[in-house]
């Protein structure tokens, strides 16, 4: 037994309808727009550290103690370990 009350649409209930399914796909564009510009800004910001820092990298970075601040120098060993 079905126990739903289903009635057809009504004319102002289509043109209802039509409205949600238009907003939703508009809103659905919006979003996935705002996804890609957010993923291009982040992959921008980590090309940009990859470039600028990759030249500092070598073994001392991670052999190294740090050293004391204003000091060059200095390394990672102590927040490996």
């Amino acid at each position: 037994m079905n126990t739903t009350n289903e009635r057809p649409l009504q004319p102002s209930s289509k043109r209802h309808y039509r409205f949600r399914k238009a907003t939703n796909v508009f809103m659905l564009s919006l979003s996935g727009v705002a996804a890609i510009v957010a993923t291009i800004a982040l992959f921008s910001v980590l090309g940009y550290l990859v470039v600028k820092g990759a030249g500092s990298l070598n073994l001392a970075v991670f052999t190294e103690g740090p050293v004391p601040q204003g000091s060059p120098g200095g390394g990672l060993r102590n927040g490996i370990i």
